[in-house]
């Protein structure tokens, strides 16, 4: 049985340190985040509640803050985001309903149309500042 010679050794040598980077889960930098707050308007009130999305179109990574009573606090990284705002009512299927009574499940509807979320032309430059002051975005929206 013949020992592994140097060039072998190269090659175990290499792809260990080939595997250590793709698998080694020390070596990823998150993205740094800064305070972003603002209201959502919708039909020119306070949304009572939904989601807006901060997304980021070169590396797809998204920071999603809570709307509560047209307001919003949380984080988001640098740069230009595209705006996604969402806000779901629950609505029972009728026919699900009578056949399953209380084990019938609800379904979530969207009540922000398309193009303020999947078809979302809105946008906001979030700049590296510690202070949400800074950052600081308005959304009016339609239901129509």
């Amino acid at each position: 049985m013949a020992g592994i010679t140097a060039r072998g050794w190269l090659l175990v040598l290499a792809v260990a340190v080939f595997l250590s980077g793709c698998f080694g889960s020390s070596s990823r930098r998150e993205e740094k985040t800064y305070p972003v707050q603002g209201t959502v308007l919708l039909d020119d009130k306070p949304l009572p509640e939904g989601e807006i999305y901060f997304k980021n179109p070169a590396t797809g990574s998204v920071h999603i803050a809570q709307i509560r009573d047209g307001k919003f606090q949380g984080q988001a990284s640098a740069g230009d985001k595209r705006v996604e705002i969402l806000a779901y009512k629950i609505e029972y299927d009728p026919v699900a309903k009578e056949m399953y009574g209380d084990q019938a499940e609800p379904t979530k509807i969207n009540i922000i149309p398309p193009q303020y979320n999947v078809n979302s032309t809105l946008t906001a430059k979030v700049t590296a500042a510690d202070s949400p002051d800074q950052n600081t975005f308005e959304f009016k929206v339609t239901s129509k």
